[in-house]
């Protein structure tokens, strides 16, 4: 044991890019596998998983993020150089503005090419602003802490064991909501039938539609796949 760890330290420094690329690119994947796990745990229509959506996590891992990050905090690294917690949060905060925004543009931009949409930024026009308003409260004290404690040739392995919890965190709140608001909105049509008010509610209903089906991204503002789309559409 203590020999296998001695050669992944040694790999990561005498070739950190493969090494982070490997890593980051294998916990995002399994975070995405994880997420479709606790998906089927928690909504019995969903029983299959769905690897083409786990293969584009994976071009989206390795072939973007991984080295993207890569660079990316070896440039941070040069420009502000030392490991007081001022440069830290200096840091972070940069990252936050200048990469998290970029790379939120790829994701959603290389999903919809992967799907083959035929508007490739509307995803991202409906979705950028409050994905990356509620990743500010994950990702600037979570890098502050990867910029402090964090060795430079780790940081980007640090990033993807972040991204595991934060995107299970997510998918388990989402469904939460998801659940709550269902409810809420299947008890309302009731009230409307007993009252013979259906039409006040067609605007609501095609709004939620309009969502994809998915109150719960309206209130956890976390992006949905197309699958679970189809899945909230078929059950309603």
């Amino acid at each position: 044991m203590q020999r296998a760890i001695i050669n992944v330290r040694t790999l990561f420094k005498s070739r950190p890019l493969l090494a982070n690329v490997v890593s980051f690119g294998s916990m995002y994947v399994c975070a995405e596998v994880a997420q479709q796990t606790i998906l089927q745990k928690l909504d019995p229509t969903v029983r299959e998983y769905d690897w083409p959506l786990v293969g584009r996590y994976a071009v989206i891992g390795t072939g973007i993020y991984a080295p993207a990050l890569f660079y990316w905090y070896r440039y941070l690294d040069r420009v502000l150089p030392g490991k007081l917690v001022a440069v830290a949060v200096r840091k972070a905060l940069i990252d936050q503005v200048l990469a998290s925004s970029t790379l939120l543009v790829a994701f959603y931009t290389a999903m919809s090419v992967m799907e083959g949409k035929e508007d490739i930024f509307a995803e991202l026009k409906a979705k950028f602003v409050p994905t990356y308003k509620l990743s500010c409260c994950f990702w600037i004290p979570a890098q502050c802490v990867n910029f402090f404690l964090v060795p430079p040739h780790l940081r980007v392995v640090t990033v993807g064991l972040c991204s595991f919890a934060w995107v299970n965190i997510l998918c388990v709140m989402k469904r939460m909501c998801c659940l709550l608001c269902s409810s809420a909105v299947e008890s309302a049509f009731w009230w409307s039938a007993l009252s013979d008010r259906s039409l006040l509610l067609l605007p609501v209903v095609s709004s939620l539609r309009e969502c994809g089906g998915n109150t719960g991204a309206i209130l956890v503002h976390h992006p949905i796949t197309a699958r679970e789309m189809r899945d909230v559409e078929t059950s309603s």
